[in-house]
Order: structure tokens, then sequence, then C-alpha cells
């Protein structure tokens, strides 16, 4: 497994370049930096050679000598124009000057920056709003940031960012961020070109030790001012003191290219030309990587001849241990480079570069060097060799995402290894059938390859679990025929393959939970999760968590259930930097277990933090079936006829875009739960109609989640209009279900309507010996919330085994509980009833009605449809026994 950078690598890019010649301290343009301490953004902008690095290092090492500053420095190459890598050297700059905990890298790494850039960007600002100092954030080298995402997030750093932040950016080009606002406000410092030419009396300040006046002001008129081209002349002539300045003015009209060629280059041994072309490749180099790629020893001492042309040659550190080229020069050699060797050789070059970063666990520059060599075989090789598709599970989707964005769509096509890599990150987005797509294409192109004997970096096993693995997410085939296959394909991988194990392991568990076989699917998860360990896959040890989880909740475990459940949240911080779409799984898990205790404010608070990621995220049909379940549920026992729709709505979005057929039909029965809070008969019976008619009632084992919960709904349905042996029937096929998959909150469900029935039907001991077998088994598990969401008979019928409780039948926890329902039912009715036990939309209705409000006023008002208000009144009516408006008002201006 790849490491990746270390940390002493991606330092060097946090430290401002350290210059050994005399430099002018640039007093005035400072003086502009420390007046302009407060606004929110500096701009120096020139061409290279003009200073402005060196001009914005000074203002850093004066910034960092005080005692309340934050002062972070960023380098920026042109590889970090994308948008997953920036934000990476971004958190860590962060972490190293210890403003974020190491947990942001992990998330940075871990999301994608083009579909999670929004609860990243809100993380970002947390933690510098945090921050009770000045910040002083500089950017060296913006001209090479081009990329939206990260322009996006300069622009909102302006807009959102602590008013004691301060950007300050060094650029080339006049940097495309959103500006207006800041220069009409006086919030902006911007410095041109101009700015940074040396006036004379900088230049007789700098130079005066080594030129007389009048000297100095000829090669000032030459250079217009130029920095780095005073500085050439300068060095050059102390080294050859005999030639005069005069002589050395009008050698060339281009100045610079005349220095950099006859007056430096060409005046040093030809090893250490050799050894400054052959370097010039890399970005910043030490004396081992210049070692290996120019095949010699004696890097050092050869660095050691250069160091005095510090204008040229930049030290990144104090220690003078990594070392880059000023722009310009290394432009030069490059250029010399090509013309000397050809194309070929600085392939061949690179190429040496990138085996010395590979060797070195250096992985990203590896690929990123065999990339710029235009040798794609040997980039997507590294990337194999590295684990492939298996990098985004290892190392995190916005590690993967960076790699891949390398390569362009075409050599992304023609690799199978690239193709799969691209389908297991559409996988992790949220976007199944562009996997899908992706991965007939990488398959079919896999396959040309075996035919014709040519190399490939992938294999069949990679092929056949990502399959797997694309079946799943799209629900495809969930049955027992299944479970045999990947046992199948389980025995045929090697015992070291841990994370190819722990897959099918994982894949195996949830099956398991599907097919409602909970115990199964908890020794599948185990030893996943075992797997897993091995093979330091931290994001399947989460999923594992999930799915055994989900085998504990299904069967009414409901505290060992949350405990693995707030485990894989913390271990998602832990390992994963708040990955959004882990937490917002763990989230609704979560919340669907406060619900079942009767935390219903903790389970709304959950479930709103939750759904919404999870509709843009990887995830399967068991948890969006429980969170969309849940969603309905909550919206329900709020009497918010609205927002049942909204998430029936968005459920469905989900179902389809995804093709997931068992959301869509469990969905059709949550409609029809709503239907029959909400609407009236004949709409319930349309809808019923339909599901009974659905094929699936053949083969009811995949789909024992939404048949248990059309059992419930119908015989709540036929229990509230006095249906007593419709409803009985319908809660023992439920209990039957139940019993089979050990599933105790459905069997506390099927008690509760089968009580009720007894109840109804005069059957009081029968009803006191189920409603006390019903409040045991809820006690034993922690399950309230049912007794809340049963008709109001159940408080009636609890307070008559209070009274005829037979000690001998109900220990001590059933008790407790059964004095506790008691209290809260008695509250949660009371809060409900009015003289005529009005529903919360009728009581909302009743002052509306009374100002002389219309149908369609009342619509507007209440943000329901007309149908539906007709529906409220038509109820509201039978229940003030009245036939119409006018007696409605009448008997409610009496009332108040």
């Amino acid at each position: 497994m790849p490491k990746r950078p270390t940390p002493s690598f991606l330092i060097q890019k946090f430290k401002p370049p350290q210059q050994q010649i005399k430099l002018s301290m640039r007093t005035a343009l400072l003086e502009q930096f420390t007046q302009a301490s407060t606004k929110a953004l500096i701009t120096a902008v020139s061409p290279a050679g003009y200073g402005k690095s060196t001009l914005l290092s000074q203002y850093f090492e004066i910034l960092t000598k005080q005692d309340n500053a934050q002062v972070i420095w960023i380098a920026i190459d042109p590889s970090d124009n994308e948008p997953n890598r920036f934000f990476n050297i971004f958190c860590h700059a962060l972490v190293h000057h210890n403003i974020a905990d190491k947990q942001l890298i992990n998330r940075a790494s871990s999301i994608s920056a083009n579909t999670d850039y929004e609860s990243f960007f809100i993380d970002v600002m947390a933690i510098l709003h945090e921050i009770n100092q000045p910040v002083y954030l500089f950017i060296d080298d913006f001209h090479f940031l081009s990329d939206k995402v990260i322009l996006h997030f300069f622009n909102q750093i302006l807009q959102y960012g602590p008013q004691q932040l301060q950007l300050i950016i060094a650029s080339r080009i006049q940097p495309r961020l959103e500006i207006g606002n800041l220069l009409a406000s006086g919030q902006m410092l911007m410095l041109q070109p101009e700015h940074f030419k040396l006036s004379i009396d900088e230049a007789i300040q700098l130079y005066g030790e080594l030129f007389s006046q009048s000297e100095i002001m000829a090669f000032h008129q030459k250079t217009e001012g130029w920095v780095v081209a005073m500085q050439l002349i300068a060095i050059f002539h102390q080294q050859h003191p005999e030639i005069a300045l005069t002589s050395l003015l009008t050698q060339s009209i281009d100045i610079l290219d005349l220095y950099m060629s006859e007056q430096i280059y060409h005046k040093l041994e030809p090893e250490v030309q050799r050894f400054l072309l052959h370097t010039s490749l890399l970005d910043r180099f030490d004396p081992l990587i210049a070692n290996d790629v120019c095949e010699i020893e004696n890097s050092a001492h050869l660095m050691s001849q250069i160091i005095p042309f510090s204008s040229l040659v930049i030290p990144i550190d104090s220690q003078q241990g990594f070392f880059r080229y000023h722009h310009l020069f290394a432009d030069f050699l490059k250029k010399r480079l090509l013309l000397e060797v050809g194309e070929q050789t600085c392939r061949d070059l690179r190429c040496k570069a990138a085996k010395y970063y590979a060797n070195n666990d250096y992985f990203e520059e590896a690929v990123n060097q065999y990339i710029r060599a235009n040798h794609i075989e040997l980039a997507v090789a590294q990337i194999a060799s590295a684990g492939g598709w298996e990098l985004i599970l290892t190392h995190g989707i916005g590690y993967v995402e960076s790699l891949l964005s390398q390569f362009n769509r075409e050599q992304i096509t023609n690799s199978p290894t690239l193709g799969l890599i691209q389908c297991y990150l559409y996988l992790k987005l949220g976007e199944v059938n562009q996997a899908s797509i992706a991965y007939e294409l990488a398959f079919t192109l896999f396959n040309e390859y075996q035919l014709q004997n040519k190399p490939s970096s992938s294999h069949s096993r990679d092929f056949t679990i990502i399959k797997m693995l694309i079946d799943l997410y799209l629900d495809r085939g969930t049955n027992s025929e299944l479970v045999e296959s990947l046992t199948e394909l389980l025995k045929s991988l090697k015992d070291n393959d841990h994370l190819g194990r722990g897959i099918v392991l994982a894949g195996l568990g949830l099956i398991h939970n599907q097919l409602g076989m909970f115990d199964d699917a908890e020794s599948a998860a185990l030893a996943s999760h075992q797997q897993m360990q091995l093979a330091n896959c931290w994001v399947g040890i989460n999923y594992n968590i999930f799915h055994q989880g989900q085998s504990l909740a299904y069967r009414g475990q409901l505290n060992e259930a949350l405990s693995l459940f707030k485990q894989a949240s913390q271990m998602a911080k832990e390992h994963l930097g708040l990955d959004s779409g882990l937490q917002s799984m763990a989230s609704c898990l979560k919340a669907d277990i406060h619900y079942q205790v009767y935390q219903i404010d903790k389970a709304q608070e959950l479930l709103a933090s939750g759904i919404k990621v999870l509709e843009s995220k990887d995830c399967w049909h068991d948890i969006y079936a429980v969170s969309f379940r849940l969603a309905i549920n909550l919206a329900i026992a709020h009497d918010d006829h609205n927002e049942c729709q909204r998430y029936l709505q968005r459920g469905y979005q989900v179902a389809q875009s995804r093709h997931l057929v068992r959301l869509e039909k469990l969905l059709d029965v949550l409609r029809l739960k709503v239907t029959d809070k909400f609407c009236n008969l004949d709409t319930f019976n349309q809808l019923n109609s339909q599901i009974i008619r659905e094929p699936y009632w053949q083969d009811p084992q995949p789909m024992w989640f939404v048949i248990s919960e059309y059992y419930y709904v119908i015989a709540k349905h036929y229990l509230s209009r006095n249906m007593s042996n419709q409803a009985l029937s319908y809660s023992k096929k439920l209990n039957e279900i139940a019993q089979k998959n050990k599933q105790k909150i459905d069997q506390v469900k099927a008690l509760g309507i089968h009580c009720l029935v007894q109840s109804a039907t005069g059957d009081e001991k029968k009803a006191l010996s189920l409603v006390t077998e019903m409040l045991n088994l809820a006690a034993d598990i922690g399950c309230k919330q049912v007794f809340f969401e049963l008709p109001h008979q159940i408080e009636a019928l609890l307070l008559k085994l209070n009274l005829n409780i037979d000690e001998s039948d109900i220990n001590q926890m059933s008790k407790t509980l059964l004095i506790w329902l008691i209290s809260e039912l008695k509250k949660s009715h009371n809060t409900q009833k009015t003289p005529w036990d009005l529903s919360s939309r009728e009581q909302q209705i009743c002052p509306l009605l009374s100002k002389g409000f219309t149908n369609k006023q009342i619509s507007l008002a209440m943000g329901i449809s007309e149908n539906t208000v007709k529906f409220h009144l038509k109820n509201l009516f039978q229940k003030l026994g009245v036939i119409n408006r006018q007696q409605a008002v009448l008997t409610l201006a009496n009332l108040e």
C-alpha cells in the first residue's frame, strides 16, 4: 500500500524562499503592507523576476515575529491546480500551523472536492472563525490556479472568512477573483508591476558598495528597474570584476537571456551544466533525488557551486536541504535541455525521477512524473501496483479523484485499470448509472486485451468484485442464488487477499440483512470486519459496523445497535475526517433508534442532518428504506401532510434515479400509510388495490421489509374502522414474519394490534394478557414509540392493566415502563385533545374558518391543496355535528 507524501516533503511548500544574496528591504512597499494590515486582500502582481515572492517573504518574516498572529505560507506548483490536491495541501497547511487537527487532512482525502465542496467549505470556515488572532494567508504563484472550484473557494473565503483573516497573493497575472466589492469598499491593496521596479534610491542602497552612482543609474536605465536582471548583472560583475559594467550593458538587448546563457550557464563546468539541465525537470529537489536522476553521487558538491546564484537557485528551507529554480531560470534550462538532448531523453529523465519517487513512497509524484513523461502505461501500472480502484477505499475519494484528473478522457477510456477506477469512483459518488456504463466499457476492453494477449494491469478478480458492488448498489437480484454465488467467489480468493475477501463478506452481510437472515448477516459482518482490519481499510470497517448494527436493530437489540452506530460515527471522524456520506448513514441509523425509544426531537435532528446528504452519496437500499420510513413516520407524528408528500417525492426520485425497485415498492406502502392518515377511503382503497396486485407477493422473502410495513399499515387501518377480524388477520401475518425473522419490534406492533382487537370484541381477559406480553417484550428491548402509534384505546387498556396487575406476570422493568407510558400517553393525548378531539390540522383550520376564509384562502394560508382542505373540513363538520360552514362558525363562536 503506498504511503501518503511524507510531511517533510510537503512541508517545503509551507516555507517562503530563503534568499542568500543581499536584498533591499523594500521599505516603501512593506510600509504599504503594514498600513493595509486590516484589509481583506493584498495582491502582488508582476511578471517573473520582479521580486514579488521576495517582497512577500520579507512581509512574512515581519509578521512571524508578532506574538499574536497566525502566518501561513503556501507555495503553489502547476500540478496543484486540481481541487482535491489543492484542498489536501491547504488542510496540511492548517494542520502544520496547529490551526486544525489531522482529521481535516483525512476529511480532504475522503471527499470529492466537486460534489462535497459546500460541506467541506463550512468545516474550513468553522475552523478559521475559531481563531482568536489575526490570520495571514500567503499564496505564492497564484497564477497556477485556474480551476473554477478552487477560485470559488477563495472568493468565498473573501466573502465569508473571519474579519481577522487577510489573504496575500503573489501572481504573474491578475487573480481571477471577484474583487469589485473589495476595491469599492477599500478592502484591497493592489500592487502592479510598476510598484516592484527598484527605484534609483533602492538600487543605490543595494549596489552602492559595488558600483558608482553613474554606473547604477546606467544599468537601472537598461533594466528599467527589473530586479532579477539587476541582480544577475551584479552577481556576474562580482565574479568578473575585470569586465567593465558598461561593456556588460551593451552585449545584448535581451539581457536576461544573455546572462543566463553566456554569463552564467556557459561559465560553469560541464558537469555542473549537466546537473542544472537534468534537475530542471524537477519542481523541487534535494541531493538524494538529484543523485538518482543525474546518475551521480556528488550532487551535494555540485549544488554548493551553484548556491552563489541564489536569485536563480532558491533554497526552500533554512537548512538548504531542498531547492527549486527560479521560474525564469527553470524555463531557460528546460528549453536548453530539450535542444541539447531531445524529447526522448527528457522523458527518460522524468521516468528516472518517477522511479525514485516510487521507491521512496512519493506515490503521487511518481505518477505525475510518468504522465509528464507521456508514459501513460507506466503511470497506470504505478497506480495498479498501489491498488488501483482499491485506493478509493484505502486513501479516499478525493485522493483518487485527484490522481484520475491527470489523465484525459481518452486515456481513461482506453485503459481497463483507469476505467475500473472511474467506475468505482462513480459508484462512491452516488452516480450508479454512470458506474454501470463505465463498468461495461472497461470490462469489454479488458476482454479484448485477454483475447489479444495484450498486457493489462487489471485482473478478472477486480471486475468480479466491482460487478458485485454495482449489483448491490442497484439492488439487483437479492436472493439465495446471489448468496451462493458470492460464497463461491469468496472461496476463489486467496487467503491473503484481505480487502477482496472483506468486500465479498460485507456484501454477504448486506444481502443476509435484506433477506431477513440477521444471524447470518451479523456473522458475515464480523468476519468482514476482521479482513478489513488486516487490509487497514477503515471505510470497509465502517460499512461492516453498519451491517452488524442493522442486524441487531432489526432484531430489537436497540441499545447495542445504537452503540455500534455511534462507534461508526466516531471512527469515521477519527480516520476519515468527518466523511459526510458515512456520517449521514450513521445519523439516519441513529435517528431510527431514537425514534423507536420515543426520543422524537433527537430523531428529527439526526434525520434532518443525514438524509439530504444520502440522496447524493453512495448508499444502499437498507439505509434508504430505514431513512424514508422514519421521515414519513416523523411527519405523521407531527401531523404534517405536506412534509409527508415532500419526503415521498424525494424518495421516489432516489428510487427511480438509482433503479431501487424495492425502495419504490416500500414508498408505495408508505404512501398508503399517509393516505390512511390524511385522505379519504376511496383513495386508500385504490392504492391498496394496486399494491396487492404486485408480483413480489410470489417471492416475499427479499421483500420482508415492505411486506411487514404493509401488514402493519393495513392492520391499523382495519382496527381504526372497527373491522376486528381483518385487523386480527393482518396482525397475525405481521407476527408470523416477525417470529420467523426474530424481529422483536414488529412482534410488539403485532401484539399491540392483537390486544386492541380483543379489547374491542369484549375479551378483556385476553386483551390484558396480550398487552402484558406486549409490555414485557417492549420493556426488554426498550421500545416505546409503538404505543404512541396505536389508537388512543391503548391508554385505557394500560390503565386497566395497572389496576388489575398480576405481579407474577410482570417484572419491575415492565412495571416502570407501564407507569411511564400511562403518564406520557396522557400528556400526549391531552395535548392533542379539543372538546371534539380535533386533529392539529383541524385546529389550524378553525380560526381561518371563523374569519370567513374560502377553501382557496385556507389552502394558501396553510400551504395545502384545496382537496386536502375539503377533506379536513368534512372531518371537522362531522366532529362538530354540523352540516355546513355557517353552522360550524356559529358552533365555534359559541365555544369562544
